[in-house]
């Protein structure tokens, strides 16, 4: 019998995690150390139209969310219309931090009173 503690296989999952980084080995590794921790990773998205349409069709229970993104749009921009039409919300991953970044994603990632 399993140790009720442990993950193994046939395990249920610990929830539902939409990947979204451009960067294709940063992704890898995440995706891997997601699996590894009993999560089930339902998508990589490397740009931001990437990643709102997974999340529409996958339903995620959080989005791990690169901020710099391949593209027009950038991973808050994301985030804020994920969270706003699926209700769905983001934890940023990045490199920048730099304060009107972390503003704009603070607005983004607004927690919901409840």
């Amino acid at each position: 019998m399993q140790d009720e503690g442990c993950l193994g296989a046939g395990a249920p999952s610990r929830g539902r995690v939409l990947v979204v980084e451009d960067e294709y080995f940063v992704a890898l590794y995440a995706e891997d150390a997601l699996a590894s921790a009993g999560f089930e990773v339902v998508g990589v998205a490397a740009t931001a139209e990437e990643a709102v349409e997974i999340a529409r069709a996958e339903r995620p229970d959080l989005v791990l969310m690169d901020i710099r993104l391949t593209g027009a749009r950038d991973g808050i921009s994301a985030a804020a219309e994920i969270r706003s039409s699926l209700g769905i919300p983001s934890l940023f991953a990045t490199a920048h931090s730099d304060a009107a970044t972390r503003a704009r994603g603070e607005g983004a990632a607004a927690p919901s009173a409840g």
